[in-house]
């Protein structure tokens, strides 16, 4: 998965394991921006479809991988009185 996403645009990528509960691992990933997290899915080949539903197979829920997405906000400085 980490060669698809920095082939298809992330600049980072990582895996974590959940401290809690070892056997759940979450894949991040960042994008340059929102739209070229949008554009990803365009920029799949057949072979990076077929190795993405193999990984989702790993899955031992027996069903999709949750996935979220987030955003950066960048924080306003507060000008001083």
């Amino acid at each position: 998965m980490k060669e698809i996403h920095l082939r298809n645009g992330a600049i980072r990528w990582g895996v974590f394991q959940d401290t809690a509960d070892p056997s759940k691992l979450s894949e991040t990933f960042i994008m340059e921006s929102w739209l070229n997290y949008l554009r990803q899915e365009e920029r799949l080949t057949a072979s990076d479809v077929l190795l993405i539903k193999r990984v989702a197979d790993l899955d031992s829920r027996g069903s999709s991988p949750l996935a979220r997405a987030t955003i950066y906000v960048k924080q306003r400085s507060v000008a001083s009185s």
